[in-house]
């Protein structure tokens, strides 16, 4: 089978060939989420398959080891992972203790877990190292919130109170005081980054009704929501058809000032222009859509996962959308290049004979050749990985 987005001869993502990530039933379903990790200090990318798997095979968490070009084999777990593994609902990575070794987090459904790296292993921390916690994380993140210089822990829940951990530097966390707003609804999906200019990392969310919010930060930890008046009104409201699944940010237009785009439930796109900040003192504007952006939208296919990159080196950012479904044979995911803050679909050949449910991707050099591929997490037919050619 031979698949491919083509785009005027320039450039074209290929599906890699048999044998570059691991098959089998095994690795045909259960993912929820990969995180990017080098976990052995070699400058590629290994991968962090996070899993929620219904029986003994895929309910364990697993290791993807990057051979350095593009090609992952299944590493024993016994010896790389800790044997108390729950089932998973997401995972970051980044260094949490200042070793220069990337640590990771996995929320799942009783507790959220911090496996510290040490030479190429992980070891889970103590339940102690983060405070208990009475409903399951689904979506963590790590940034430096209160601008120390390490990384802080955010994780969402669906089902309850967001929470912002601080790090206390030995690996172990405590919860910010009074860091997030009391009218606090919870997130499916969120991203940090900073929306104002000010250098501090502002808090993006999708909340459980499908609603865009943002926290802005004051660069202590303490987080102001801002939503009412500063997000175009049908985004934060998400009303109808206009209701959020997923979010990722990037300066598209090339003005230096972060944007968001965010997916729609059945399948609409939406650029967030960042209007930037004016006035003395400076006072940041918001996002207002700019529906121009995306000339051929998606229509009744809902996104399920965003990722941003610059895939055909032009020096803009470009969009890759996974979309997911009940009927996942029908479905393709949608490659849309950046000619100057308007996205334009990039032809794909069909998927005819693969049975696919896309959960999550991420772009990223996978073959270490200058340029970035993506993977595609499905829930069903196996994982893809498009190498750029």
């Amino acid at each position: 089978m031979t698949a491919a987005f083509q785009v005027n001869n320039e450039f074209q993502l290929t599906l890699a060939e048999e044998g570059a990530l691991p098959t089998g039933p095994s690795m045909r379903r259960g993912t929820v989420s990969v995180v990017l990790v080098d976990m052995d200090e070699e400058g590629d990318k290994d991968l962090f398959m996070v899993q929620d798997g219904d029986d003994l095979f895929t309910k364990s968490d697993r290791l993807l080891i990057n051979d350095g070009g593009g090609r992952f084999l299944l590493e024993d777990s016994f010896f790389r992972l800790p044997s108390d593994q729950a089932q998973g609902t997401g995972g970051v990575a980044g260094d949490l203790d200042g070793d220069h070794d990337e640590d990771v987090v996995v929320t799942n459904r009783t507790v959220t877990r911090i496996l510290a790296n040490s030479f190429g292993s992980f070891r889970m921390l103590r339940e102690d190292a983060l405070p208990a916690d009475e409903t399951a994380g689904v979506a963590p993140i790590l940034f430096d919130a209160d601008r120390d210089g390490d990384l802080d822990m955010f994780v969402a829940h669906a089902t309850g109170k967001n929470r912002l951990y601080e790090n206390k530097g030995d690996l172990t966390f405590a919860p910010f005081a009074d860091a997030l707003p009391a009218a606090d609804a919870g997130a499916t999906a969120a991203l940090a980054t900073d929306l104002d200019g000010d250098g501090a990392q502002d808090l993006c969310l999708v909340t459980p009704t499908s609603r865009v919010r943002v926290l802005l930060n004051s660069g202590k930890g303490k987080f102001t929501d801002v939503t009412a008046s500063r997000v175009s009104a049908t985004t934060a409201d998400g009303a109808g058809t206009v209701r959020v699944r997923a979010i990722t940010a990037g300066d598209f237009n090339g003005d230096q000032k972060i944007d968001l785009i965010v997916s729609h439930h059945l399948g609409r796109l939406t650029l967030l222009k960042n209007r930037g900040s004016s006035g003395e003192p400076s006072v940041w504007q918001g996002l207002e859509e700019t529906p121009a952006s995306f000339p051929e939208p998606l229509t009744t296919i809902p996104a399920m996962s965003l990722a941003v990159g610059d895939v055909n080196l032009d020096g803009q950012l470009d969009l890759f959308v996974a979309t997911g479904a009940a009927s996942p044979s029908l479905l393709n995911d949608y490659l849309f290049l950046n000619q100057d803050g308007v996205l334009r679909r990039a032809s794909i050949a069909q998927f005819a004979d693969i049975a696919r449910d896309g959960r999550q991707v991420q772009i990223f050099d996978a073959d270490m050749d200058g340029d970035v591929d993506v993977i595609v997490i499905n829930a069903e037919g196996g994982h893809i990985l498009w190498l750029n050619d």
